[in-house]
């Protein structure tokens, strides 16, 4: 390769990392897609390019870069450490955490890596290992409050419901103001049955930010559980309207709509389409039910 393309290369790396420090991924990515095309062999662009596209959520992308900047040099850290963010992304446990194994070994204090080692050992029900990786994490970071978040949900997940609440309301005495706390301890007062807790803390987070589809279906599912239909079904457009592959939240409309008999037919289509989104499981069964309560084919 020709100092002129390295040149190039490095030039549009620079802008590269300038449309990301002022968030314009695309443009970024753009910018450093062609940085490899002019110097395939210029291996400082392929991490900030990969990290690029895991900010984009192209996954397969971020893998493929990484990889590529792994091919020229085995120990460049960025690439391995954002491979294994990718490849948690992807369903891929254990290629996740081998790449995180691979990243501590070289430097323990990488939050991201240890952080993807506890996602993939809590989605393989490491959930113990996942504890003990959580408490060492604390130790170098105790204001972490993505740290207590996660490790919230690993004592939820050991059934230790008091430990979690007192990690997520230490969380919330840390940032206040941070919606993904009151997600967390309303997911909580689903699973204590304490719906009225449970619908304060959702409406916090969804006051303080927290507009996802996830927590518009958690309120559907608390004004359900209180009693008050036509609000829980509102609740639950809206979730349909920002995520409509949600099973959870068309049977759980379907289910309301089966109430009143004008919305019958409407009961129907929506249990149709939750079995559909979600063949086996909870959700299926669910749906299947319905529909034979109401008389019609599950097709």
């Amino acid at each position: 390769m020709t100092s002129s393309a390295l040149s190039i290369a490095r030039e549009l790396v620079a802008q590269g990392l300038s449309f990301a420090e002022a968030g314009n991924f695309p443009e970024a990515r753009a910018s450093l897609e062609n940085a490899v095309a002019a110097d395939p062999t210029y291996e400082p662009a392929y991490a900030p390019l990969a990290r690029q596209c895991l900010a984009m959520r192209d996954l397969a992308a971020a893998v493929r870069f990484a990889s590529e900047g792994l091919r020229i040099s085995p120990e460049n850290i960025d690439c391995r450490e954002i491979r294994a963010q990718a490849r948690l992304g992807l369903c891929d446990f254990r290629g996740s955490s081998a790449d995180a194994d691979r990243v501590l070994a070289r430097d323990g204090q990488r939050l991201a890596a240890r952080m993807c080692k506890v996602d993939a050992l809590l989605a393989q029900g490491h959930v113990n290992e996942a504890v003990l990786l959580l408490k060492e994490a604390r130790k170098s970071d105790s204001r972490n409050v993505g740290i207590l978040l996660v490790l919230g949900t690993a004592y939820q997940l050991q059934g230790d419901v008091a430990r979690a609440r007192d990690t997520y309301v230490e969380a919330g005495e840390l940032e206040p103001l941070n919606w993904q706390v009151y997600l967390a301890l309303a997911g909580l007062e689903l699973v204590c049955r304490n719906h009225e807790a449970g619908l304060m803390a959702i409406d916090l987070a969804i006051g303080l930010g927290g507009e996802t589809p996830t927590a518009h279906c958690l309120r559907g599912t608390f004004l359900t559980r209180l009693g008050r239909p036509e609000e829980a079904k509102l609740a639950l457009v809206t979730a349909l309207e920002g995520n409509p592959n949600d099973g959870v939240g068309w049977v759980s409309l379907a289910e309301l709509e089966a109430l009143t008999p004008s919305s019958r037919e409407a009961a129907a289509k929506h249990a149709r389409i939750a079995a559909k989104l979600a063949p086996d499981g909870n959700i299926s069964r669910r749906a299947q039910r319905l529909l034979r309560d109401l008389g019609v084919a599950v097709r």
